[in-house]
Parts: C-alpha cells; sequence; structure tokens
C-alpha cells in the first residue's frame, strides 16, 4: 500500500541544510539562525529548500546551475519490515531481530536537471561524491523530461493506469532505503542537484524566466539559483533586488544590464515651460541621513560549506538599528556574497534619494534605467520612471553610486562535513577457534571477521549455502583488523619468547590501527595466534610486530608451515562475530559470504571445522625414563581445552567429564600396542619395553593423546631415541 509522508522537521542551528532535530517547530528554530528580525522576502525563503516537505500543493522550485534542496516527498509506501531469526537451534532459544526500509519518491525540480551528487540523511552522507552509497538501497533519476517514463517501482505498486509519470518534474526513487541508521524512521533528505556543470549567467536566467522578453548581456554569474513564486515577476524580482543589474525600456524591449557596465551618460535639457506654462522646477528630496547606507545580511547558499545556509553582513554606515536580513535563494561564494551585502546596503541609501522633474520634447531620447546628467545637479542619476506627455516628460531618478568591488577577505565560516569515505569491497575471514577461557560451550567457536579496502566499510550481510538450503547468518556491523602477512614468519618454539623473528603485515586499508604498546593484544595469522610485545609502523598500512610468543592456546602445531600472503586478524571480541548456528557448526566444511554495500555480488570465504574448541589439547612436556630395574615411565603435563587461568599451586581443572589418556606405541610399519590410563604417567615393565623396543626399531615412538567428552587431542609424541 502506498501512502504519502508528511514530515515535521526543522533546519539545524550551524548544521548541514536540512538536517532532521526531530518533530520541532521550525519557525523557532528559523528565528534561532536569522535572528528576530522578520526577513525581506525576495523570492523563497531558504528553509523553503532545507526542509523537506510532502504537502500537497507545495511549490517545486525551478532550480539552476548547483543547489541543495530538500525536495518534496511525492510517493512513499509503509514502512517495509524485514525478520531474521538466528539460534534456537536443538532447544536453544531463537531470537528475532526486525529491521525497517522504505521506498520513496522525491520532487527535486520543476525543471530539468543534469545529475544528482551527494546526499545527505539527516545531516550524515547517504551517498557520496563518487555515487557511493553509505546506506543500503537502490536508487534511480529520472532527469525531469517531458518523455520520461513510468518508475517500474511506482507503477507496480499505483497500478500503470494510476501510476504518475511526473514528467516535467525531475525526481529521485529509492528502494529499499535501509532505516537501521535512522532509528526505523524516514530521514530528512537533502540533494545535492545539478541542473548543468558550470556556473549560470544572469543574463541566461531572466531570459529563460521571463520566457524571452528580457534579454540583456550582464557578465554576473551564480553557482546556482532556486526560482519561485507566483509569477515569472515574483521569480525574477530576487535577482533585480539583489544584484547589480538594471534594465532599460527601448520600445518593446526589454534589456538587463550590469549597472557596473560603462553606461552612455546622457545631458538631457531640462524643460522649464510647456504652452507658456511654467513647470515644476527640478526637485531633489531625501529621507533623513540620505547619505548613510543601512547594515544588511545577506543569507545564501555557499558551495563552500556544503550549500549550508550562509551570512554576509554589511556593516554600513548607522551605528545604530537592526540590520535588515535579506534571503537570496542563490548558492554563492563568501566574497560575493559579501560584495553583494554592501552593494544592497548602498542602493538601499540611494532609494532614499530622489530627484523629479521635467525634460523637454526635444531632448535625446531617455528611457528607464538610463544613467544622466542633469546640468545644475551635482552627480550621476539612474532614471526610474518615465512619464509621457503631449510636449514633454516628467522623470524620476535615483542617485548612482559606485558599487563594491571583490572585497579583499570574507569568511564562509566553519565548515563541519559530513565524512566522504568510500565503501570499498568487503574483505571477509572466517576461523576456528579454540575456546580461549570462554565457557564451555560445547560446540565449535568460529569466529568472523569483515572489513573493506578503505576507510567507508560499514557492514556486510552473512549468509551460507549448503545444497540448496540457505542459512542467514545475521549482519556484521564493525569492522575488524584485517590484513594480510608480508613475510613468512619462520618456527619457533611455543614455550620461548621469539625474540628473534618479526612478523610483517599489511593491513587492508590505511585507516585500521594496530595498538603499538599492547598490554594482552592476540593477533591470528594463518591458524596461529599469537601475542606481541612491541609493533612498529612502517608504512601507511604496514606494521612490524616483534617479541612473539607464539602457538598460543593450543596452536602450538601452527608455528610451521608458514607462508607469506596468510590472513591476519586481530582478535578483539567487539570486531568479530562468533558463529551460532549449529546446523552450519555440525558440518565439516562450508562456505560463509559476505554482501557490503559496495559489492556487486558477495564475497565468499571457506571454513573447515576441526573441533578446536571442543577437543583436548594435546598433552605438552611428554618425558619418558628407563630406571635401574629396566621399568619405563612415561610422563606428561595434561592441557585443558579451557585455560581459566593460572594460579601457583593450583592445578588446572580436568574440564571433561573424565580424565583419560590413550596411548599408542607406534612404528614405521603401524601400531604395536594401545593403552587407556586416567592419570598424567604410565609404565612399561622391563619386558614389555624390551620387546616393543624390539619390534618398532630406534624409530619407534609412543603418542600420547587426552580422551575427551567430543574427541581426542592432538598426539603429544615420545620418540624412543629421547627416552633416557
Amino acid at each position: 500500500m502506498a501512502t504519502l509522508v508528511l514530515t515535521a522537521v526543522g533546519s539545524a542551528v550551524g548544521g548541514p541544510v536540512g538536517a532532521a532535530i526531530g518533530a520541532i517547530l521550525g519557525s523557532q528554530i528559523d528565528k534561532a539562525v536569522i535572528g528576530a528580525v522578520t526577513p525581506k522576502n525576495n523570492g523563497p525563503q531558504l528553509k523553503d529548500l532545507s526542509v523537506q516537505t510532502s504537502s500537497y500543493g507545495t511549490q517545486i522550485p525551478a532550480t539552476f546551475g548547483a543547489m541543495r534542496v530538500a525536495g518534496s516527498v511525492v510517493w512513499a509506501s509503509d514502512l517495509l519490515a524485514t525478520n531474521a531469526t538466528s539460534g534456537g537451534d536443538k532447544g536453544g532459544t531463537a531470537s528475532t531481530t526486525n529491521s525497517y526500509s522504505v521506498h520513496l519518491a522525491v520532487a527535486l525540480s520543476c525543471k530539468p536537471l543534469l545529475r544528482v551528487g551527494r546526499i545527505w540523511a539527516d545531516g550524515n552522507l547517504l551517498r557520496g561524491a563518487a555515487g557511493d552509497f553509505k546506506v543500503a538501497t537502490g536508487f534511480r533519476f529520472y532527469q525531469g523530461h517531458g518523455d520520461q517514463p513510468l518508475d517500474p517501482l511506482i507503477a507496480a505498486a499505483e497500478g500503470p493506469g494510476s501510476c504518475p509519470a511526473f514528467r516535467d518534474v525531475a525526481y529521485a526513487v529509492f528502494e529499499n532505503l535501509n532505516l537501521a541508521e535512522y532509528g526505523n524512521r524516514i530521514p530528512s533528505l537533502t540533494f545535492e542537484i545539478f541542473e548543468r556543470d558550470n556556473s549560470v549567467a544572469v543574463s541566461d536566467l531572466v531570459s529563460e524566466l521571463s520566457d524571452g522578453l528580457i534579454s540583456g548581456t550582464s557578465a554576473e554569474m551564480l553557482s546556482g539559483y532556486a526560482a519561485s513564486g507566483s509569477s515569472a515577476k515574483a521569480a525574477l524580482a530576487p535577482l533585480f533586488h539583489n544584484l547589480p543589474i538594471a534594465t532599460r525600456a527601448s520600445g518593446k524591449i526589454v534589456e538587463a544590464f550590469d549597472i557596473s557596465a560603462n553606461a552612455t551618460l546622457l545631458a538631457p535639457a531640462i524643460a522649464t515651460y510647456h504652452n507658456n506654462k511654467r513647470l515644476p522646477s527640478v526637485q531633489r528630496s531625501s529621507a533623513r541621513s540620505p547619505s548613510l547606507s543601512s547594515p544588511v545580511s545577506l543569507r545564501y547558499f555557499d558551495p563552500a560549506r556544503d550549500y549550508q545556509p550562509g551570512v554576509q553582513s554589511s556593516r554600513g554606515d548607522l551605528g545604530t538599528g537592526q540590520a535588515q536580513v535579506v534571503e537570496f535563494a542563490a548558492s554563492l561564494s563568501s566574497a560575493a556574497a559579501s560584495r553583494l551585502a554592501s552593494n544592497i546596503s548602498r542602493t538601499q541609501s540611494s532609494g532614499r534619494q530622489s530627484l523629479s522633474g521635467h525634460f523637454s520634447d526635444n531632448a535625446a531620447m531617455i528611457e528607464a534605467g538610463d544613467l544622466v546628467n542633469i546640468a545644475g545637479v551635482s552627480g550621476n542619476w539612474r532614471i526610474k520612471e518615465i512619464e509621457h506627455f503631449s510636449g514633454h516628460k516628467r522623470f524620476l531618478a535615483t542617485p548612482e553610486h559606485a558599487l563594491s568591488g571583490q572585497p579583499d577577505s570574507s569568511d564562509p565560516g566553519r565548515n563541519q562535513s559530513a565524512l566522504d569515505l568510500l565503501h570499498g569491497p568487503t574483505r571477509i575471514v572466517a576461523f576456528e577457534l579454540p575456546a580461549m577461557g570462554l565457557v564451555d560451550p560445547g560446540k565449535p567457536v568460529v569466529a568472523i571477521a569483515a572489513c573493506g579496502t578503505s576507510a567507508g566499510w560499514r557492514s556486510a550481510a552473512l549468509s551460507a549455502m549448503v545444497g540448496s538450503a540457505e542459512y542467514d547468518i545475521g549482519r556484521i556491523a564493525s569492522p575488524a583488523v584485517i590484513g594480510q602477512t608480508v613475510n613468512a614468519l619462520p618456527p619457533h618454539s611455543p614455550h620461548l619468547i621469539d625474540a628473534r623473528n618479526r612478523l610483517v603485515v599489511d593491513l587492508a586499508h590505511s585507516g585500521l590501527l594496530l595498538p603499538l604498546s599492547p598490554v594482552s593484544a592476540l593477533v591470528w595469522a594463518g591458524g596461529e595466534i599469537i601475542s606481541y610485545a612491541n609493533a612498529e609502523q612502517t608504512g601507511a598500512a604496514r606494521y612490524e610486530l616483534s617479541d612473539l610468543r607464539r602457538g598460543l592456546f593450543g596452536t602450538g602445531n601452527k608455528v610451521q608451515g608458514h607462508v607469506a600472503g596468510e590472513d591476519f586478524v586481530l582478535l578483539e571480541p567487539d570486531y568479530l562475530m562468533l558463529l551460532e548456528n549449529d546446523s552450519l557448526l555440525a558440518l565439516q566444511n562450508f562456505q560463509i559470504f559476505a554482501q557490503g554495500i559496495g559489492d556487486e555480488t558477495p564475497v565468499a570465504t571457506p571454513i573447515t571445522i576441526a573441533g578446536l574448541a571442543t577437543l583436548p589439547r594435546s598433552p605438552v612436556h611428554g618425558r619418558g625414563q628407563v630406571d635401574q630395574q629396566g621399568t619405563l615411565r612415561l610422563s606428561w603435563i595434561r592441557l585443558p581445552r579451557l585455560d581459566l587461568g593460572w594460579r601457583d599451586g593450583i592445578e588446572q581443572p580436568v574440564i571433561e567429564e573424565t580424565e583419560r589418556y590413550s596411548i599408542t606405541c607406534e612404528s614405521d610399519s603401524g601400531n604395536l600396542e594401545v593403552w587407556q590410563v586416567s592419570q598424567t604417567d604410565f609404565a612399561l615393565s622391563a619386558a614389555e619395553w624390551s620387546t616393543l623396543l624390539s619390534a618398532a626399531g630406534p624409530n619407534g615412538r609412543f603418542s600420547v593423546r587426552q580422551v575427551g567428552k567430543f574427541g581426542v587431542s592432538p598426539a603429544l609424541l615420545i620418540p624412543f631415541a629421547s627416552i633416557i
């Protein structure tokens, strides 16, 4: 069902244009931005472009050049809920999470646009300058031409016979816009739109808005302009009120020109008599302090500040009085806005003076807009009105003052730009972990780490496919520190600190950081768990780790066989996802898929489960000794699969239901004998030992494995050659 969404937001004080601050009274916010002074409303106010609306009958401005607008929501669906269930296997408690999205269409301009640039949602970037979206959504843009087609999504919802094509209106359509980052509500959107890639000539503006009735050669340029109003006059008025341009009527033609242009200075004759009757002499009138300019504050959109409203003020000559606030719905540089504010102030001081009189009928052709010099009157005057009589003309003029040049400096104000970081393709690593001190889970521990190849990566949806069954794993929302090893780490004893070798790694991008002075930092590299005492950053994303403790948590069998290019992950629990799906954990091999915003297709990583967290760890410190009677005594130290911390004088708990060990005598040709014991030592008589030694030869060996609840540990080998 399609609905029309009503939005009640104000524009944020000191924040980006259109940043949502909830259902706050827009009038109060507007007063906080521009003060309690009522602005001079020459055209649309800036808040009209910065606050998103969906009211029926709201005007959609015609935008020229580059602008930032909120637009009007013209169509929207109801919120769409997606339920994801995790857990619940084998009698466990299932948890269900709801995520919401929405389809909506936003009208941007009532004239064709070239393209859409950045998009902000609640003041944060939704779409970057490169066209990348920071939140999952589908997006289509319609330029606003008269032959644009129906949008397929809206047509499917409304039906082809009831669906408008919004022809001659540029609009954007979002499909399944994810709302999780916006409190599951529709955010306030603002759009950077381009009607053209270059600045707009004011002469082109007045010609198009007047439908060709006004022509001219003005050199004034604007970065962008939003035209609206009940008539062409209303759309043009802000340009003539605020810019240093004027018009001249020449017959049926109206010409627009720059006041600063070199105009022909005319000196018409003054008429004193008509039909033997004396005409009023030239009259000069002025308000109080006619030569003083009053302060003006010009509000505009500043491209240097992501098109946020800017204010440039002219101090004026009056020491008291409130500044007049002028709103100009145009995008300008701060320097151009400062110059305009000064010119508006001077123009208003000129408007407090006037000159009236009569020209003789045989004077040169004078029209409104001409610059004249009147005999006996100082200064030059711009003709504002001409009234024709038989034999003479009555005129009204205002003084022409020099316009302000470009100021030496202007300050656009500080810009709190939202970071525009590319998401980049997803990098994912899935690996099995030992229990590492966790409460006995009774099942394997599979960790999933993901990040992007650039700092803008945010999250990825995870899934697995086993045969025809697809498993939704959830969403990983925190980027992990992932990289690759540069060198092949040589073998080293897991019982001694490796002060000789260094592990060199390249992280996925320079925005990721490794702790340089860790207290208990652990890393996973090619299956081995390592801690390090020192780290040195040798490049933008390269680190060298030294003073290593190797083979931690029962990964001593991985201290050898390393190669360059192995996966590397910083083991930070807050940035890892532990797989909880029992159906997947019961498998030996499967693949995990991840798809982030920047991925056209899912990224896959294989996982092999060997039961590191469920199987006992290999016993250590195996030893064999023959006493004087020839009796062989074997001993070892057990390592529980759960490390609950070292306590002096206290043995580690067994963890398993019973303590059992399997001892096998092996030779090159096969197994010779197997024994089961329930303690950490074992004895063979002199005769038994002599028989085995003769049968196995010098290459014989004993293998000791702890038998646990879920299987047996890797073997501890005690070679015959090591027995003393």
